[in-house]
């Protein structure tokens, strides 16, 4: 008898001890969910109190993607939905600030019948500094292009514009482009501690809430190259791209 009353306090114990176990795992799972949501929840912010540029850029032209003699031989272009045009990942005042200088400039590429495209910067007297050229392996989807570092860097306080064309198979000036400006600034001195740590989505957090378009995109791009499976890169990328009237395009292929 004793050793029955024996077996049943024990297994009330460990019952008890179970139980106790199951609230702590599921505060436990609850918070790790909580936390992975917060980082994965991207916004971007504009900074207060940043100047307006000195010269405004337009939205290109884009054609539905089309070369113009494209267009010219179809019945009917169809309405410019996002993910038909040529689209410059930026804020929608087509200005992102950096404190990088030499940053990387993406844009959205459709199916299109060109061939490659062009990148072309300019300094705020509208000479152009730099000039590359990219072919168009696959369609629809983002391609980069970064400033080398062989190149003069990007001065403090000013306004570059950069402009993406299309390089169609016969010349023409209907040609789809679009344009943007950058400005590089000085980076907070709040955040330079927070960020002497590995390239993750908090930083890329802190940017994004600090108004630091190229850093917050450059560096999130990066990890959803390295981390192409990661879910939570994934809902942050689409969520960065949805804060800046982007999420039409946000499930586009990332190339080079």
């Amino acid at each position: 008898m004793n050793r029955i009353k024996h077996c049943l306090v024990l297994s009330a114990a460990t019952l008890l001890l179970q139980c106790a176990l199951i609230p702590a795992s599921t505060t436990q799972v609850q918070a790790q969910d909580a936390t992975a949501k917060k980082r994965s929840n991207v916004a971007f912010k504009s900074r207060k109190g940043e100047r307006a540029p000195k010269n405004a850029v337009g939205g290109g032209r884009r054609n539905n993607g089309m070369c113009e003699s494209a267009v010219a031989d179809s019945i009917e272009v169809k309405s410019q939905t996002i993910d038909k045009t040529l689209v410059p990942l930026l804020p929608s005042s087509k200005l992102g600030l950096t404190a990088s200088s030499h940053p990387s400039f993406m844009v959205y590429v459709p199916a299109t019948s060109a061939k490659a495209l062009e990148f072309t910067l300019e300094d705020e007297e509208g000479e152009g500094i730099y000039q590359a050229e990219v072919n168009i392996e696959k369609a629809p989807g983002i391609i980069s292009f970064t400033l080398p570092k062989t190149e003069a860097a990007l001065e403090k306080e000013k306004d570059y514009r950069f402009v993406v064309s299309m390089i169609c198979q016969q010349a023409g000036p209907k040609n789809p482009f679009v344009e943007g400006l950058v400005r590089r600034i000085n980076l907070d001195s709040a955040l330079v501690n927070q960020l002497n740590k590995p390239q993750s989505l908090e930083q890329v957090v802190l940017y994004s809430q600090s108004g630091y378009w190229f850093e917050a995109i450059e560096n999130l791009a990066a990890l959803k190259r390295s981390q192409p499976n990661d879910s939570e890169v994934a809902a942050a990328w689409e969520n960065l791209l949805a804060s800046v009237g982007l999420d039409g395009i946000a499930k586009a292929e990332l190339q080079n």
